[in-house]
């Protein structure tokens, strides 16, 4: 009986566990968050008794001069797994719109994720995809409103 009941706890332990990490990752969700990359690095900190853990930080401005520091760690319920290929694609001096979830809880050294990213433009941009993209904002501003 005690072994049942062993077995019932530690299914209900592990059933909350993963529920509440899956509930805090999709219910803290938000999309298209806009900004631009100021900084970035690697950080190393200590995850077990001989283990070195790692993650990425990117240190971005909003468009109102709003300082926000994100991470970019690789997360198994979004089946994220390029966090460093991401970390390369996110160049200083240069505006994305990307998907991010969490708090910032500095207490606790945790920051929101970025689970993914596109770029916008960078500051002396002059490719093909940039120049259309700044094209079609300078159309859409110069279009007449139907009101």
């Amino acid at each position: 009986m005690n072994a049942k009941l062993l077995v019932g706890a530690f299914a209900v332990v592990a059933t909350v566990g993963i529920s509440s990490s899956a509930l805090y990752q999709y219910g803290t969700v938000e999309n298209d968050v806009e900004f631009t990359v100021t900084d970035k690095e690697r950080i190393s900190y200590s995850c077990g008794e001989n283990d070195t853990c790692h993650k990425y930080l990117v240190t971005t401005e909003d468009n109102k001069g709003n300082v926000e520091v994100f991470e970019n760690t690789d997360t198994k319920l979004h089946w994220k797994f390029n966090s460093s290929t991401l970390q390369g694609q996110l160049k200083e001096d240069c505006s994305f719109k990307a998907d991010v979830y969490g708090w910032r809880i500095g207490w606790m050294s945790q920051y929101r994720n970025i689970t993914e990213a596109t770029k916008v433009s960078c500051s002396g941009d002059t490719t093909p995809a940039a120049n259309a993209n700044e094209a079609a904002k300078t159309l859409k501003a110069l279009k007449p409103s139907n009101n």
